[in-house]
C-alpha cells in the first residue's frame, strides 16, 4: 500500500479491490510513476511489477496506448531507513524476467534496467492479457527499524505508452 502514488504527467490512480492500481484521467505522451511505500519486512530479496488488463482500456490494455501496449523504459528502486536523516540509496536491479516481452532487442524486460530512454519492456501482440516482471534485488534489503521504498516507472519509449493498470509486490523469500 503506498503511503504516496504520483504522476508526473498527471494521471491519477484509483485503488482496485485486488490491490492494484488504475492510471486515470490524463495520458500525458511521457510519464513517470512513483509509489512510495513503508514496510517492516527485512531480507527483501525480490520485486514483481503486474501490467494487469482492465475493461476499461483500449483492448483491456494493460497499457494505455491506443493499440492497448506500454513501454516501460525504466524501473528503478531506492531506500531509505525509517529513522534518522539518511539520504535515499539505489538498488541495484538483476535478472529481471517476464511472462512475456515484446522482443529480444530493444522492447525487452531487460532494456527497463538501461539507460536508454527508448528502450524498454512492451507486450505487442499481447494485448488484453496479465503480465509480470520480476527483478531480484543485488542485496537483500531491509534495515530493523522499517524502510521507506521508492519505486519509479519511467515511461518514454513511445508516446502515450504508459502502464493503465498495475501492482506491485516485494518479497522475502532467498531465492524468488
Amino acid at each position: 500500500v503506498p503511503s504516496s502514488l504520483r504522476s508526473e504527467g498527471g494521471a491519477s490512480f484509483a485503488v482496485q479491490e485486488d490491490g492494484s492500481y488504475l492510471a486515470i484521467g490524463t495520458n500525458a505522451d511521457f510519464d513517470a510513476y512513483t509509489f512510495e511505500t513503508e514496510t517492516s519486512l527485512q531480507h527483501i530479496a525480490a520485486l514483481r511489477l503486474e501490467a494487469l488488463a482492465d475493461d476499461s482500456m483500449t483492448k483491456r490494455g494493460p497499457g494505455r496506448a491506443g493499440n492497448g501496449n506500454f513501454g516501460l523504459s525504466r524501473i528503478t528502486l531506492s531506500i531509505q531507513p525509517l529513522a534518522g536523516s539518511k539520504s535515499p540509496t539505489a538498488v541495484k536491479l538483476l535478472e529481471p524476467q517476464a511472462t512475456f516481452q515484446q522482443n529480444d532487442a530493444g522492447l525487452s524486460i531487460a532494456s527497463s534496467l538501461d539507460d536508454n530512454p527508448k528502450t524498454g519492456w512492451a507486450v505487442d501482440p499481447r494485448f488484453g492479457e496479465d503480465h509480470a516482471a520480476s527483478f531480484r534485488l543485488d542485496t537483500p534489503i531491509g534495515f530493523p527499524e522499517g524502510t521507506r521504498l521508492s519505486i519509479r516507472l519511467e515511461f518514454n519509449v513511445n508516446n502515450q505508452h504508459n502502464i493503465g493498470r498495475f501492482r506491485l509486490s516485494l518479497t522475502s523469500i532467498p531465492e524468488p
